[in-house]
């Protein structure tokens, strides 16, 4: 263990690596509702069959990630993007004593909570209303500021700038914003997208 470590590296992560001794970025909410707008217009456009077929949410997903860093990777310099990634340094994560979490989608610097961004979290049209509930419950805990638990003497916290809850419907994406553990007042956006094809 290297002493005067970064207090936001993740537990049993101290390898001497940590990343985050430099000034956690800060992301305007309407820059970040600009870049989430154009990757889903290009989602819907180019894999719309992904809701015709009702793939996993786990295909969508990770299609958006991929065309969030090909368009954006620039602007997010030092930092990763990662679609399922569940550890929090070399442990898993957990957003309570039992519950085990794996966003959807994050972008982070890995081994130091100090720099996690933004924690997406999808649900297709057809997911039931429990999912969404679990959802809503992850992206407040993984953006609160105040500590989750206690471990090992050591507290758990992630600090993720924001949390989006992304909806997809047939021809709109619903979207609500999460921040300091709570939902944004009034961030909740209705985007529609034409061309977007209707079930019969």
């Amino acid at each position: 263990m290297i002493e005067n470590h970064c207090p936001n590296c993740p537990q049993n992560a101290q390898t001497g690596n940590c990343v985050g001794l430099d000034d956690k970025r800060i992301i305007a909410l309407d820059d970040l509702k600009a870049q989430i707008k154009h990757v889903l217009s290009i989602l819907y456009e180019r894999d719309y069959d992904l809701l015709e077929r009702q793939v996993d949410e786990r295909s969508i997903s990770h299609k958006f990630a991929h065309y969030y860093e090909v368009d954006f990777a620039d602007q997010y310099a030092k930092h990763d993007f990662d679609a399922e990634y569940q550890r929090n340094g070399i442990v898993p994560k957990y957003y309570s004593y039992i519950k085990y979490a794996i966003p959807d989608f994050i972008i982070h610097r890995r081994n130091c909570n100090k720099h996690n961004l933004v924690m997406f979290e999808f649900k297709p049209f057809w997911s039931k209303s429990k999912c969404h509930r679990n959802d809503i419950n992850k992206l407040r805990a993984f953006t609160s500021n105040e500590e989750l638990f206690i471990k090992d003497g050591k507290p758990w916290y992630y600090s993720y700038s924001y949390g989006i809850h992304i909806i997809l419907r047939c021809d709109v994406a619903s979207i609500a914003f999460y921040k300091h553990g709570e939902a944004e007042p009034f961030s909740t956006n209705n985007f529609e997208f034409q061309g977007a094809k209707h079930y019969e």
